[in-house]
């Protein structure tokens, strides 16, 4: 097998090539994977400064290991702190079902709180409108934002890591009537809605794909990394579409729950 030595000017530095041969940023990523192995969530990796000190490779070189393990979801980089390992541990997100009929929200298993972080009424996305069915001369929704962070900095935990995004949006006619406002958690708001009648059943969509950008920066992800998204759409009696949620999680950390199913028929048959 041949090798070459070549000078890599974006890298400031020599590297080897041919089959078969790591780049140093490449080798560099694989040691700090073994590191965060052997280290509890929480924990701090070297430092860029000391990673360079310590002749691992220039800046470049070690910032682009560094941005392969937030890719991988290993590490997330924290301004004035540095980069910290997350925890291998899955959140689980739990949707059940409380005696066959009515529909409970989302939730997570003692993982988090959820931290409210806007509240506006607008014009929603091409596909919210779509699937909330709203007449073309009445497109304004109230759009609500929630992230669920982690409570506790200890073992298998990274205090205040966003571990799931929820959207939530209601058509204004709707948040007018229940008196929707941002003090009302997305547990209350289905409350309040059941309480007016609005809530007849729901339907629910999980699926897979990479993440947005936005996404991928609050949920510490590398760019188009995988994650779930689930969607509930809740309609009243008439069949009118009076909510849309959306969770997005990341798909490798997330386990999805679901409880107090009814496998049995109105008549009692199996």
């Amino acid at each position: 097998m041949w090798f070459t030595t070549a000078y890599d000017r974006d890298h400031n530095e020599y590297k080897e090539g041919g089959s078969g041969v790591a780049l140093k940023w490449e080798q560099l990523a694989k040691d700090l994977a073994r590191t965060c192995a052997s280290l509890p969530a929480g924990a701090l990796l070297p430092s860029v400064k000391q990673l360079i000190a310590e002749g691992r490779g220039s800046r470049t070189t070690v910032g682009e290991a560094f941005n392969e393990l937030t890719r991988r979801g290993l590490v997330k980089g924290i301004p004035g702190k540095g980069y910290v390992v997350l925890p291998r541990r899955q959140s689980k997100i739990l949707l059940t079902r409380h005696g066959g009929s009515g529909i409970g929200p989302f939730g997570l298993d003692g993982d988090g709180r959820l931290v409210f972080i806007s509240q506006t009424f607008r014009e929603p996305l091409a596909g919210v409108a779509v699937k909330l069915a709203l007449p073309e001369d009445d497109l304004q929704v109230l759009e609500r934002l929630h992230h669920c962070t982690r409570t506790e900095d200890g073992e298998g935990d990274v205090e205040g890591q966003v571990i799931l995004i929820q959207h939530s949006w209601y058509p204004a006619a709707v948040a007018n009537a229940v008196g929707l406002d941002d003090d009302t958690s997305p547990e209350a708001a289905l409350a309040v809605l059941g309480a007016a009648g609005l809530v007849n059943s729901a339907s629910e969509r999980v699926g897979f794909r990479p993440a947005a950008d936005d996404e991928a920066e609050t949920l510490g992800l590398g760019p188009a990394q995988p994650v779930v998204q689930i969607e509930r759409l809740l309609v009243d009696k008439a069949g009118r579409r009076v909510a849309l949620s959306r969770l997005v999680a990341p798909a490798e950390r997330t386990e999805i729950i679901y409880s107090d199913l009814n496998v049995l028929s109105a008549s009692g048959n199996g």
